[in-house]
């Protein structure tokens, strides 16, 4: 478990994963979720939701890992959909608590849906001081959300 949350964090301190597809994979395998369809499903959710600057990354992957480890694969179990919902909501909270928001463009203070404001975002170094730190964050929480072992 701790080898795939390294290989996450790196991935992505290195620019090879967006802060969704760190997030996610970092729990799939945990989940039964192969880390090479983690990379996919979550690609569109980097850069505030495929560089919208909507809903940041680490956020949308964190709600994915919720899913993942938390719903049922009986779209009729309405107790496990609500498990979920209790969960993501109460990570949102906690997301928003500590960081303000929980848009790229808040987190940022870029837009990553202009080619001005993703050059800006690279000359600032936004990825480092601020995507890293939040993805660390979201990594490390998440586990507080799981059931039990």
């Amino acid at each position: 478990m701790k080898q795939e949350i390294d290989n996450a964090l790196k991935g992505f301190q290195e620019k090879r994963l967006s802060c969704a597809q760190a997030v996610l994979s970092a729990y799939a395998m945990q989940w039964g979720l192969p880390r090479g369809l983690a990379f996919k499903l979550a690609t569109p959710f980097g850069g505030g939701m495929a560089r919208t600057g909507q809903m940041c990354g680490a956020v949308s992957g964190a709600l994915l890992v919720l899913g993942l480890a938390l719903a049922s694969e009986n779209p009729e179990d309405k107790e496990a959909k609500d498990l979920v919902y209790e969960k993501a909501q109460q990570f949102l909270h906690r997301f928003r608590q500590v960081y303000g928001s929980i848009y790229c463009p808040d987190l940022i203070k870029c837009d990553l849906g202009t080619e001005e404001g993703r050059d800006r975002a690279e000359q600032l170094g936004v990825s480092k001081q601020i995507c890293v730190p939040l993805v660390q964050s979201v990594i490390s929480w998440l586990p507080a959300y799981f059931p039990p072992a």
